[in-house]
């Protein structure tokens, strides 16, 4: 990503068809887990598939190693200014407001994520990256349980 060239697809999909092939590739490790899907099949969403898709499953794997207790993920979008918002929350141990700038830093652990998962602490750096090489961001937000992340993308009918 770094490199400076781009290797991104763009076009237009329909967003509901990504994320479901995200929770199919997630197989089994879902299966204890109510997922929760609230996105209209006609919202479109403008990025490289496979971008998108790997972002997901970064947010999912995250869910699903945080979240030992309450077993939810509930995935959202809304279409907000041109923008497409697409929320991903759990009910798992959360994130506190002072790390959520922090843990898109490279190698970075929460403390409670330090005894809780493994991992290289570079899933949410790569995943920021690709967002935003699609013209978009990904941010952590608070909320009142678990960890609740969005991903900005520009709304599928923009014509490049």
């Amino acid at each position: 990503i770094k490199g400076g060239k781009s290797f991104l697809q763009m076009d237009s999909y329909p967003l509901l068809d990504l994320v479901q092939h995200a929770l199919r590739s997630m197989g089994e490790s879902l299966d204890p887990f109510e997922v929760v899907l609230e996105i209209s099949p006609s919202l479109l969403v403008f990025c490289d598939s496979n971008g998108l898709i790997q972002i997901l499953l970064n947010l999912l794997s995250n869910s699903v190693k945080y979240s030992k207790e309450e077993k939810r993920i509930v995935l959202t979008a809304k279409e907000e200014k041109g923008w497409i918002k697409i929320g991903i929350q759990d009910f798992g141990i959360g994130i506190e407001e002072k790390e959520m700038e922090l843990i898109f830093d490279k190698f970075y652990r929460t403390l409670e994520g330090e005894k809780k998962a493994q991992g290289l602490g570079l899933g949410l750096l790569i995943s920021r990256m690709l967002a935003r090489e699609m013209g978009g961001n990904l941010v952590a937000l608070p909320c009142e349980k678990g960890a609740y992340f969005e991903i900005h993308l520009k709304g599928g009918r923009v014509s490049e």
